[in-house]
């Protein structure tokens, strides 16, 4: 192999790694663009970390305690839920 082909081969790969290079910036930007929503959603939900822990801990106990109520109050939030989907699908 000449000097000028290993120069050529050279050039060549450079070239390959600059475009992968390249290709990485765009599929990491893409990446961050389609998580966008989930991380949003992530950070609104830290936000409430302390509160919904307390709650999920007053549940815990009380569902110790008197298992039957927590099932009920279980029922009662999904309905709920259920309720404020079909509502907020109206309105949209």
């Amino acid at each position: 192999m000449t000097r000028r082909d290993r120069q050529r081969h050279k050039a060549e790969l450079e070239h390959l790694i600059e475009q992968q290079r390249v290709d990485l910036l765009v599929a990491a930007d893409q990446w961050q663009m389609a998580g966008g929503a989930i991380d949003a959603g992530w950070h609104k939900l830290m936000r409430y970390k302390v509160p919904l822990l307390t709650a999920g801990g007053v549940l815990l106990y009380r569902g110790v305690r008197r298992p039957r109520n927590i099932r009920q109050l279980v029922q009662h939030l999904s309905t709920v839920a259920v309720a404020y989907k079909a509502v907020k699908r109206l309105l949209d």
